[in-house]
């Protein structure tokens, strides 16, 4: 059963878009994650009192009906688990948008949006901080890590995630 949607927003940067709160276990990774990064989030997160910023996910409907890709925001994701959370806040998006483009950190690279998704699936990660997902705005790229038009501040409550 899916979560309804907490609250809808329109991100005019990607079409589609909407922020759902989504059960943990209904998201599958496509990058692996770094214990203590994800441990720091976690302390950060559990003093914050809040989830700052939603992750951003793929709704993976034509692949695996009911599950969703985890895009940008795996750290967030097992920090949350590590604290004993059930549910995230989420930008649910369309990944296959012409203007969101995938490319590698420090490496110059572009990967094949398909293959990451059928990869997630086959259980097969990236090494953490493979993917630097990036839309296009305005013909100026931008990261999606901390971006107000797709991970938009929301300071959303813990207690509303148990």
């Amino acid at each position: 059963m899916r979560a309804a949607p907490v609250r809808v927003t329109r991100c005019d940067s990607v079409k589609n878009t909407k922020i759902a709160k989504i059960k943990l276990d209904d998201l599958i990774p496509h990058e692996q994650f770094r214990e203590e990064h994800s441990a720091e989030l976690a302390e950060m997160i559990k003093n914050d009192k809040v989830l700052k910023r939603p992750i951003t996910v793929y709704d993976l409907k034509g692949y695996r009906p009911g599950k969703y890709m985890i895009i940008d925001g795996h750290h967030r994701t097992q920090a949350l688990k590590s604290l004993g959370f059930n549910f995230v806040p989420a930008n649910v998006i369309d990944y296959f948008d012409k203007r969101i483009i995938v490319k590698s950190w420090g490496v110059e690279m572009v990967w094949d949006k398909k293959e990451i998704v059928l990869g997630a699936l086959d259980g097969k990660l990236l090494k953490p901080k493979a993917t630097k997902h990036i839309i296009l705005r305005y013909k100026k790229e931008a990261a999606f890590q901390d971006n107000d038009y797709v991970e938009p501040l929301i300071n959303y409550p813990l207690e509303d995630l148990k």
